[in-house]
């Protein structure tokens, strides 16, 4: 199951050339150091590069973890926002011990909320149901 959709792929292209254009400007009003017009633009190709092979490499080749169990169940929790608010909001901020019987009675995608079980792992998925409503899925 891949989670990269064509969408993806295409605003991320979007937003590569949106960055190599600033990079261009940057490049050009700094043309007088020598050090940035050598290597600021090859640093940032690289580090583009490397994101993207990492990327491909996480999401085709290794395709699971916990990155995607974040991924899925702050789907899940999003997925909340229109039919219980409170609940959402809920899961959102309210710290593991005081939310712990909402944890037990949703319905996680992995099954088990072995990704709940500490406040670092819950935090995660937190800022994944927080952030996906800004996402186009």
């Amino acid at each position: 199951m891949s989670y990269i959709t064509i969408e993806d792929w295409i605003s991320g292209f979007i937003l590569i050339l949106i960055i190599l254009g600033i990079t261009n400007r940057f490049v050009k009003k700094n043309k007088t150091d020598p050090l940035i017009v050598r290597y600021f633009k090859i640093g940032i190709i690289l580090k583009i590069s490397g994101g993207i092979a990492f990327t491909i490499y996480y999401a085709y080749v290794y395709a699971a973890g916990d990155t995607f169990g974040f991924f899925l169940e702050g789907k899940a929790i999003n997925n909340i926002l229109i039919s219980d608010p409170s609940g959402f909001f809920n899961f959102l901020f309210l710290p593991i011990n005081k939310n712990i019987d909402a944890i037990r009675s949703f319905t996680w995608i992995w099954g088990d909320p072995i990704m709940t079980r500490t406040e670092e792992n819950y935090f995660q998925i937190r800022l994944s149901a927080f952030i996906l409503p800004a996402t186009p899925i």
